[in-house]
């Protein structure tokens, strides 16, 4: 269980992103888009490499697991994740549990801490921590045959050392920080290097894991555990994937191998992508999570190539949408960075650059510099409609017939405070658009781009939000006050007040909907085949609202002309609201529109 919010499933890589960019992409892009989550760069203390200077895989040698990173302190992660989670997204933290710092090595972490390896004192481990000849049958200590178990598990991912997890003082401290940031907020855990360790000793690391908290998740919810460099390559073990599927999900490279093969024409024959989940080998769609590229994968690291947003936009935009249209997995995108690539005997001897840094060597801002660094440039946002849900319509249209005569200006509803009316009559000659809302879900971002509406269009564009409490009771509040503090102070928060009138608590599906919603929903196509857990209606109609923050757009004639599902964003209905302002005016008259609080 990815632990993702309902109706959301697709999860992005903010690779090597500082904390405080990941809390505003969370805020400003991922929450109101829709996405489920973010994986994010291992949180814990790693080495500081100086030759090559900074790479990126710096952040997998860790020393010690205080949470001090080139992404930011503790202060700054916590801040990071209380904010994702207010925002509907998820956390997802990349750890490293299979090894320390490379052998040898020895110096300065991120947080400070001093260690020689394979002496780490921040964490109390030492030499008997660690697999050696006793274990590991190798001379230099290090996995070469990837086809012996004993050899991959106990033995060195290269030269990086390789710690007994089964013992009870690694695991010890192990659980520790995993359960901290369990603690904290986080939703689950991409496990690196997943295949060096026994499915067993996993297992019971696993056990012993804290629920996540209450604050962001329902009662006694397990933490989303990925297993990392599955059905990575031809020599892997076959077995693999059955042992580490029974407690997680694994990732899945050779997804990634195939698709940049067709698409690159390498293989023409597109029928293969009919029927991907029946491919031999590969684990079932519930087990797995796919992607096109990713930190590894798109620098070669593997056994063939991926697409990248580099070397071939165009394709590996066309890959992108193929995923997540494509009911396989659960899927991740990828937001990098550039470096200069520079080949040599077919090899980037470049792939090891870590992310833009400034003189002293500190990670630059996202949002700061020269943005053609970033690998996010492009819109990701606007294909997310492709996969929330295969039964999405997104957009439905609305096709009143002549002989009906009803508009909304035959309605009224109470305004929040119930001191007033709101009486769409008052709005003629203006496009206007309904949205149900509500202040306790993920979705309720959206407030800040329905704001951005309203103030864009002004005079000539009206929205009402009408607070619902019939989806999963996500609008508690009992009145007015209630509803608006809870705006004000916890979602969106930070002082925000709508620019727009809201409605009272209105029921807007079920035996006592208000008639202003049996009229709108009369003539317009659902935009959901589905109906989802957490109604708290009786008796559902194929034209029902399918959860909050449905939105259905008005003419200046008073009638319905298209309804927007939940995920389509306020930001993506402006050239329709324009083209409805732009049409000739109605012949009627145009009071001002009087006052919605009384």
């Amino acid at each position: 269980n990815t632990n993702c919010p309902r109706g959301k499933a697709t999860i992005v890589h903010l690779f090597e992103w500082k904390w405080k960019d990941v809390a505003t992409e969370c805020e400003q892009t991922l929450g109101p888009a829709g996405f489920c989550g973010v994986q994010i760069s291992p949180p814990h203390e790693n080495r500081i490499v100086s030759l090559p200077p900074r790479p990126w895989f710096e952040r997998y040698q860790p020393v010690s697991y205080k949470l001090v990173t080139r992404s930011g302190g503790e202060g700054e992660f916590r801040d990071m994740v209380e904010r994702c989670n207010k925002a509907g997204v998820r956390v997802y933290a990349d750890v490293t549990l299979n090894h320390m710092a490379e052998v040898g090595s020895s110096g300065l972490g991120t947080g400070g801490s001093f260690y020689v390896d394979p002496q780490y004192p921040m964490v109390q481990l030492s030499y008997s921590d660690f697999n050696d000849a006793r274990n590991c049958s190798t001379k230099d200590l290090t996995a070469h045959n990837y086809k012996n178990k004993t050899e991959v598990r106990n033995c060195r991912l290269q030269a990086l050392n390789d710690l007994k997890i089964f013992t009870e003082r690694v695991r010890k401290v192990q659980l520790a920080f995993l359960n901290k940031l369990i603690d904290i907020g986080v939703a689950g855990f991409r496990i690196d290097a997943a295949k060096h360790m026994w499915p067993s000793e996993l297992e019971q690391l696993y056990l012993q894991l804290h629920h996540l908290n209450n604050r962001h998740f329902p009662f006694d919810t397990r933490p989303f555990i990925l297993h990392e460099d599955l059905v990575i390559d031809t020599v892997g073990l076959p077995s693999d994937v059955a042992e580490y599927t029974k407690n997680a999900k694994v990732t899945n490279y050779e997804y990634g191998y195939l698709i940049a093969k067709i698409f690159q024409g390498d293989n023409a024959n597109l029928g293969i992508l009919n029927g991907l989940e029946r491919t031999r080998g590969w684990p079932a769609s519930a087990d797995t999570m796919v992607f096109i590229d990713d930190s590894a994968s798109q620098r070669g690291y593997g056994p063939e190539k991926v697409l990248s947003n580099f070397d071939n936009p165009r394709l590996y935009k066309m890959a992108t949408v193929f995923m997540m249209a494509y009911p396989y997995g659960t899927t991740r995108l990828m937001s990098s960075y550039y470096w200069p690539k520079k080949m040599v005997n077919g090899t980037d001897v470049n792939s090891w650059m870590g992310p833009p840094t400034s003189v002293d060597m500190s990670t630059l801002s996202v949002f700061e510099g020269d943005s053609s660094e970033c690998m996010n440039g492009w819109a990701i946002a606007t294909l997310l409609g492709l996969w929330v849900s295969p039964s999405l319509a997104l957009i439905g249209k609305c096709s009143q017939p002549a002989s009906d005569r009803t508009s909304i200006y035959d309605f009224t509803l109470p305004n929040i405070f119930k001191t007033g009316s709101i009486n769409f009559a008052d709005l003629r000659g203006k496009v206007v658009l309904v949205v149900n809302v509500a202040t306790y879900c993920d979705h309720t971002p959206q407030f800040l781009g329905l704001n951005a509406l309203q103030k864009e269009f002004g005079a000539d564009l009206q929205i009402i939000g009408v607070p619902t409490d019939q989806f999963h009771y996500e609008e508690p509040g009992a009145n007015g006050t209630e509803i608006m503090n809870g705006l004000k102070y916890v979602r969106p928060g930070n002082g925000f007040v709508p620019a727009f009138p809201l409605s009272d608590k209105t029921e807007v599906n079920g035996l006592h909907e208000h008639k202003l919603f049996t009229y709108l929903k009369k003539y317009c196509e659902p935009t959901d085949e589905l109906f989802y857990p957490g109604l708290t209606y009786q008796g559902n109609k194929v034209h029902d609202i399918r959860w909050n923050f449905e939105k259905i757009l008005v003419d200046k004639t008073g009638k319905a002309v298209k309804r927007y599902n939940v995920y389509v964003l306020p930001a993506d209905l402006r050239d329709d609201i324009r083209a409805e302002i732009q049409k000739s005016d109605v012949k009627q008259g145009f009071p001002v529109l009087g006052s919605f609080l009384g």
